[in-house]
């Protein structure tokens, strides 16, 4: 009967511990940036014009990001795998660039389009912009 009971617990216990490994923190993590969360980020080229060289991209945890020079008073990002969005808009979510970044150390790719939130635009181009980790 106390063989029994020992196993029961013991079963409880492993049940427990997978549950709790399950609920960790570090998948809450992953998706809120990953690489990018808390990081700063300086462009170096962009295809969109010589006004970007130069702008610094701060990536805050909270999944809002700041840039060196903007008028946004939105700006959320969000990264899903290799695929980094930037939500930008004067009083809310108006536009967003969408793409591919690819980060290799101190070094970043990013191959996005520009598009409207509400579906009435996309400029079907994709621009390039690499950049790196300051």
């Amino acid at each position: 009967m106390k063989t029994l009971r020992f196993i029961g617990m013991t079963l409880m216990a492993v049940v427990f511990c997978l549950n709790f490994a399950a609920c960790s923190d570090d998948d809450e993590e992953q998706g809120q940036g990953g690489p990018l969360a808390g990081t700063t980020w300086r462009i170096a080229t962009s295809e969109e014009g010589a006004g970007m060289v130069g702008i610094e991209i701060t990536f805050r945890s909270d999944g809002t990001f700041a840039m060196s020079r903007d008028g946004w008073a939105y700006s959320k990002w969000s990264l899903d795998g290799d695929v980094l969005t930037l939500t930008v808009g004067e009083s809310g979510p108006d536009d967003y660039m969408e793409g591919m970044v690819s980060i290799d150390g101190d070094d970043a790719t990013y191959t996005y389009h520009w598009a409207d939130v509400e579906g009435e635009w996309e400029d079907n181009v994709n621009y390039t912009m690499t950049l790196r980790k300051q």
